[in-house]
């Protein structure tokens, strides 16, 4: 049986969302891709044995390059949290262009991980031209959104002790 997820990508212009959607979509780096608004591509795909359907909205991604685009993205997920409550939600925080010389890049790592931990989410560093990573985006937001589907853990009581 087929799963429906709709997947929406947030990120500041240009940090590489429409290239990390087509090539996951696409299977193939987008070479001369010109912006445009509102599109929405769907892909079957395979995860852990089980067929999902995407429908991939290209509209929390930030490239590894803008501080600008780091800072939007944590608006966006600020924006994201009021309007959802206290409701849980999947998030999968992503840094693009992890491909471009390490002079450049005004993020590191370390700062998308803190964030994303703060956030209780998962981070990731990649680039777009690379199919296995953008796939691997793909995956983690399922991941999380089926884990919402699940009920949380329930913690263990604690026994009281036996007295002798």
């Amino acid at each position: 049986m087929t799963k429906y997820r709709k997947v929406v990508v947030l990120g500041y212009r240009g940090v590489g969302k429409t290239s990390l959607t087509l090539q996951f979509n696409n299977e193939k780096f987008p070479q001369d891709y010109k912006p445009s608004e509102d599109q929405c591509w769907t892909k079957t795909f395979f995860i852990d044995g089980a067929e999902y359907e995407f429908c991939v909205v290209d509209t929390i991604i930030y490239s590894v390059d803008s501080l600008r685009s780091f800072q939007i993205a944590s608006g966006l997920y600020g924006k994201l949290k009021v309007k959802r409550g206290k409701r849980r939600m999947p998030v999968v925080l992503v840094g693009n262009k992890k491909d471009i010389p390490p002079d450049c890049h005004k993020i590191s790592p370390e700062e998308g991980r803190e964030v994303a931990d703060m956030w209780n989410a998962p981070f990731m560093e990649v680039s777009a031209k690379d199919l296995e990573e953008s796939r691997k985006v793909f995956c983690k937001i399922i991941k999380e959104i089926d884990g919402l589907n699940r009920p949380l853990p329930v913690p263990e009581t604690p026994k009281p002790e036996k007295k002798m």
